[in-house]
């Protein structure tokens, strides 16, 4: 979810289905000034998509949306997830191009057949004005892998990097599943780790992007940042959230946090959060205005939060 100021501004959504949601996987738009919703018109590209992050980098010439296109297969050694690049004409999403997300090894290698080269979890993506992207790949595996590693802290996440002079190649590997990410005010690069209980802070500054910040966040999810200071959804139970992950109806309790990223130490404040019973497993939080809207994994429902942090709906 991201926030789009265009007209009266609007929430970005993308919708990766599952049995309790009622929509289909796909980009949609909320108007803020009406709440209402609808699917994005897609012109050109690929006919069906299965989003998960999302990110918006505005600029003089325009906005583009990119979008991780999680297209997984029956074999394994098949999946052609990528990124998708539109750029956004008020309703629609003009189609650009795609980053076929497989690591540049071998010239003459067809990276998409072997699993050893293609991202396996695509997770989220944060690009730069100038285009230079970054993804997160959860863990290079299916579900058992990820359990393999709970048990083991024996991880196989990893972030890569794309440009078009490079492609795509790896950045930091041996993460505990990294999940959220995102670019910071300063030009650090923050990831957040659900495997470990924390953030990790990257210096783009500097030429081998050292490790700058380490924070204690409880099973941290997606980042977002429009204006200051920078938000981080968090699952304060991760034992609950897995059991919700499953059983839907199991409450998951979460956090939102403000992340004071102008010093030499992050500093990190819980600003709303509830048991489960409200709304369970928040995912991302975007401030605009005076509200805060709150999305969750697995259902299709944004609670509203007035800037004093009581429900609105």
């Amino acid at each position: 979810m991201v926030f789009d100021q265009s007209g009266n501004g609007r929430l970005l959504l993308s919708i990766q289905s599952s049995p309790n949601q009622s929509m289909t996987d796909d980009i949609y738009e909320v108007r803020l000034n009406t709440h209402s919703i609808a699917k994005m018109v897609r012109r050109n590209g690929p006919d069906e998509i299965h989003p998960r992050g999302i990110d918006l980098v505005k600029s003089e010439r325009g906005s583009l949306l990119y979008v991780v296109d999680s297209q997984k297969k029956s074999n394994p050694g098949d999946q052609n997830s990528r990124i998708l690049i539109y750029e956004i004409a008020d309703s629609e999403l003009l189609f650009k191009s795609e980053i076929p997300l497989c690591e540049v090894t071998d010239s003459n290698l067809q990276c998409m057949q072997h699993i050893s080269s293609a991202l396996a979890n695509p997770n989220d993506v944060t690009a730069t004005l100038d285009g230079v992207v970054y993804v997160t790949n959860r863990v290079q595996g299916g579900d058992w892998k990820t359990i393999w590693e709970a048990l083991t802290d024996d991880y196989s996440g990893s972030v890569y990097r794309y440009t078009q002079k490079t492609g795509l190649v790896q950045f930091k590997k041996g993460l505990a599943q990294p999940n959220g990410i995102t670019l910071t005010s300063n030009n650090h690069l923050a990831v957040a780790l659900s495997g470990s209980n924390n953030i990790v802070v990257y210096d783009l500054n500097e030429t081998q992007a050292p490790l700058r910040q380490n924070v204690a966040i409880p099973t941290p999810d997606n980042f977002s940042l429009n204006g200051s200071p920078l938000l981080l959804a968090s699952h304060t139970s991760k034992m609950a959230f897995i059991l919700h992950a499953i059983v839907h109806s199991i409450s998951s309790p979460w956090a939102i946090f403000e992340i004071d990223e102008t010093g030499d130490a992050w500093i990190t404040k819980p600003i709303h959060g509830n048991d489960g019973s409200l709304m369970s497993a928040a995912s991302v939080a975007i401030r605009a205005g005076h509200n805060l809207f709150i999305g969750q994994a697995f259902k299709d429902f944004i609670l509203t939060c007035e800037r004093s942090n009581k429900p609105n709906g």
